[in-house]
Order: C-alpha cells, then structure tokens, then sequence
C-alpha cells in the first residue's frame, strides 16, 4: 500500500478510537450529572409559602402509600410526608381524620395541591385537594387501589375501565 495511504488510515484509525473515546467520556458524564439531580430533587427539602416541606414531581401515589405503609422517613425517598396535624394547621379545608399527607409544588397558575389519604368504611382513598389562586378547594378522591401519577405539568394521569385518563389540575 502507497506510504500516504496507510499514514491517512492509520491517522483515520486514531480519529475513530478519539471519538470512540469521548463518546463513552460524553456517556459517563452525562449519566452521572442526570442521576446527580435526579438525586438531588429526591432529597431536597424545599418549602412552600406556607412553610411545609414539598414533594417534587412527579408524584406517584404507589410511592406515598409505600411509605406510609412503612412508616419509616427512611423508605421515603420521593414523598415528603407532612402529619395531618401540620396539614390542618396550615389549611382549614384539611379534614383532622386524614393521614400523613404530600404538598406539592405551586403551579404555574397558581394553584395549590394537597393530597391526603383517608379511610372510609371499605377502602382507603387518596384525597386530591386543589386550591385556586382565588381560595377556591375542590376535591378529587381516588381509590388506593387506582395507581395515578401527577406529571411535571400538573396532570393526573390513571387507568379507569381500562381507559387512560389524563386530566389537567
């Protein structure tokens, strides 16, 4: 093979393991830095106006019912659980029978989210109660059994008769 050949293959050879390289490197760091604050958002401890730890998003109802389950802040790594004495005091339309309940973080509009567990004579529902920037409460309840999740942009996301349901908060 002509000299000049094999010197551009060969220079062509150490550009490819480069860029292998710096690839697997792009890889490792970017990885590190998404599970980084991936971590970082569990953990933190953010207050809303009101003074009360909040639970970031997404929030997912299978992962608030495991630790209160638990009833261990250890096994909470997602859910900041707030006692119901704590809910009542800072809301009055908080029912004092509730449980340990998650604040989620103020909306774009405005508007609050409280999410209380409470049991009724045959199951336990999960009390989903929404403030307007107005004052205005309503309430949405939804069985433990029915696995739902609220997304970064404050939907709630759940299956009904076999049936995605995705409604705005």
């Amino acid at each position: 093979m002509n000299p000049k050949c094999q010197q551009i293959l060969n220079i062509s050879k150490e550009f490819n393991l480069f860029k292998s390289i710096y690839q697997k490197i792009f890889i490792i760091i970017f990885l590190s830095f998404s599970t980084y604050a991936g971590a970082d958002n569990i953990k933190r401890k953010d207050k809303n106006s009101d003074g009360l730890d909040i639970t970031h998003l997404p929030y997912n109802s299978q992962d608030h019912l495991k630790c209160l389950e638990n009833n261990s802040k250890d096994n909470c790594q997602s859910v900041n659980l707030i006692s119901s004495s704590k809910l009542t005091h800072a809301y009055n339309f908080i029912n004092s029978q509730y449980g340990r309940g998650v604040v989620l973080p103020e909306s774009s509009d405005r508007k609050l989210i409280v999410i209380s567990p409470f049991s009724d004579e045959s199951e336990t529902l999960l009390n989903i109660n929404i403030v307007d920037k107005f004052g205005v409460v309503t309430e949405k309840s939804l069985s433990e059994k029915t696995k739902f999740i609220i997304d970064k942009n404050y939907n709630l996301i759940y299956i009904k008769n076999g049936k995605t349901i995705k409604e705005k908060l």
